[in-house]
């Protein structure tokens, strides 16, 4: 995001889409600063470079299997 304007157009978009109760999935994100600016922003989701780069569908799987395993282990349940 190179200028004002353009950080208050993704601003608006994102609190459009949360008033409708919509989530936002953020596409192309490459470097950590864009990441940051969504996370303030409280954009809901990331996808691009940052997280990885374009993979097959046998590569996806793994590597979203492995991401669940290692998140799944951190989640604390109260019963």
């Amino acid at each position: 995001m190179n200028d004002d304007n353009d950080k208050n157009i993704v601003t608006s978009v994102i609190a459009m889409a949360h008033a409708l109760n919509l989530k936002v999935i953020a596409e192309g994100v490459e470097t950590q600063e864009q990441y940051d600016l969504l996370k303030d922003m409280k954009c809901d989701s990331i996808q691009g470079y940052i997280l990885s780069k374009p993979v097959d569908a046998d590569s996806a799987t793994k590597l979203f299997d492995q991401r669940f395993k290692f998140n799944s282990q951190h989640i604390s349940h109260d019963h």
